[in-house]
């Protein structure tokens, strides 16, 4: 079965490049390392595709933008049901993932995603709910940084929506709170050179006790 290193933190924590760099370091040491990205749907790509088949990528591709902007502005019928299938997508790709062989390093786990709610004035309790009793992976690691830090990143990434320094702060508080609640095994400092990250990240795995029964 595979061992799943989840990675947690607010946006411009630096999950993507560590998550990158852990599994470049693991390949070098001959082992088996899968990385997998929370955007790497499962189910929601394939749905896509059948849509764009039945009625046009052009008409799929709006029906997917008002979806997902009823959804970015927390309309109730498009946040449950994109929120909802959001879940169910992460719950069948931790169940593939969980089969694979050697070890995955999942960029962001779901738990961030209830961080979102408050600043987006949605509620909906069982949703809440689903996301935060999600199973949990065999590591699951926190990456903290100031939220000016964040902020500063994300602000030279051109893909990204460029939010204020006060939703980083207010989005990373929340995150915290929620690793706290559930007892992350890892609380690592960010805001440094990655090649520091990424030792404490390795760290921290290799305390789990599926590694060190299965790479030792």
């Amino acid at each position: 079965m595979g061992l799943i290193v989840g990675l947690s933190g607010v946006d411009g924590s630096g999950k993507t490049t560590v998550a990158r760099h852990v599994v470049d370091r693991l390949q070098c040491q001959g082992l088996r390392v899968t990385y997998h990205h929370e955007l790497d749907f499962i189910l929601l790509k394939p749905i896509f595709r059948l849509v764009s088949k039945l009625v046009g990528n052009k008409r799929a591709e709006n029906v997917k933008e008002h979806a997902l902007l009823g959804a970015e502005h927390s309309k109730p019928i498009y946040a449950d049901v994109y929120y909802f299938l959001v879940w169910l997508d992460n719950l069948i790709a931790y169940l593939y993932l969980k089969l694979k062989r050697g070890i995955i390093v999942h960029d962001r786990w779901p738990y961030d995603i209830p961080a979102i709610f408050g600043y987006r004035h949605y509620k909906n309790r069982l949703v809440e709910k689903l996301l935060l009793s999600f199973p949990r992976p065999d590591v699951l690691i926190l990456l903290t940084v100031p939220p000016e830090v964040a902020h500063l990143r994300k602000r030279e990434d051109p893909l990204d929506w460029h939010q204020s320094i006060e939703f980083y702060r207010v989005i990373g508080l929340r995150i915290s709170a929620i690793a706290r609640k559930l007892k992350y095994d890892g609380f690592i400092d960010s805001n440094r050179p990655v090649d520091e990250v990424v030792d404490d990240v390795l760290t921290v795995t290799r305390r789990n006790r599926h590694y060190v029964k299965r790479y030792t």
